[in-house]
């Protein structure tokens, strides 16, 4: 069973949301009632403050120093499209993307919003072949939100989808490859305050899914990692994602990219 590792980059700023969108006011509100009902500590939230306050809500550097470090090829899907609090600029995508091609293994796919209009769909991936030069054989939607309207990404070129979520191998269906994701931050770490004895039963559930995958006869099992998680101010997701990297190592996991398989052999 070989690992993906893939990150959705949903912010680059604070700055990019105001008077744009409600994700700072959801995201204040959001904050203030999980400290009221103890599911992160007031330092955690005291950190949180801070990035707002320092413009930052944006980790891929620091992601990409770890994967180096850690030598695990990821890829990066990133929105031209705005809505549902996708709100960064054009700019702001060439720079993140400027800055993720400056690390060797990386690659950057299309974070998608549109789904439902072909036409809509289509003039997406055109929109960000034009603005970053990357014609993308690869989407994942924002919210993972696709539902019927696969057939949509077919006709719009793309090549796979990773969209869905679901102890699956990937398949073939209305003439595109879906690759399914199996661990991804907001739906494998609880949202409970940082301890060690609650951090071992995450650690103990995520070794558990891994190796319930590779039983299930699995070939590729899909991570999906915001990039926004990548930080102290949220200490469960932070740790899960060096935890997972460093226990796929020490058991010799073998790490690979969208971009390194022949999807001609996929049924």
């Amino acid at each position: 069973m070989k690992i993906i590792i893939s990150h959705d980059v949903d912010h680059l700023s604070v700055k990019e949301h105001l008077l744009n969108d409600l994700y700072l006011p959801k995201l204040f509100i959001r904050d203030i009632y999980h400290l009221l009902f103890s599911r992160i500590s007031f330092g955690e939230y005291l950190l949180r403050l801070k990035e707002i306050l320092n413009n930052k809500i944006s980790y891929i550097k620091e992601l990409c120093e770890y994967n180096k470090e850690n030598n695990i090829p990821a890829t990066f899907f990133l929105a031209v499209k705005k809505g549902r609090s996708l709100s960064y600029s054009n700019k702001q995508l060439n720079q993140a993307i400027t800055l993720i091609n400056t690390y060797e293994k990386t690659d950057c796919l299309i974070h998608g919003i549109e789904i439902k209009n072909i036409h809509n769909l289509k003039n997406e991936k055109l929109e960000f072949t034009r603005v970053t030069g990357i014609n993308p054989s690869g989407i994942r939607m924002h919210y993972l939100s696709k539902k019927d309207n696969i057939q949509n990404l077919h006709n719009a070129k793309y090549s796979f989808d990773s969209s869905l979520y679901g102890i699956k191998n990937p398949y073939k269906m209305n003439g595109i490859i879906e690759f399914p994701i199996q661990l991804m931050d907001v739906f494998d770490v609880p949202n409970i305050k940082f301890s060690d004895s609650n951090f071992n039963v995450i650690k103990n559930n995520t070794i558990n899914k891994i190796k319930d995958c590779e039983k299930r006869g699995l070939k590729y099992l899909v991570v999906d990692f915001h990039d926004r998680y990548f930080s102290e101010a949220y200490l469960n997701y932070f740790e899960w994602y060096k935890f997972l990297i460093n226990y796929l190592i020490s058991n010799n996991y073998v790490f690979s990219s969208f971009k390194d398989i022949d999807l001609k052999n996929i049924k």
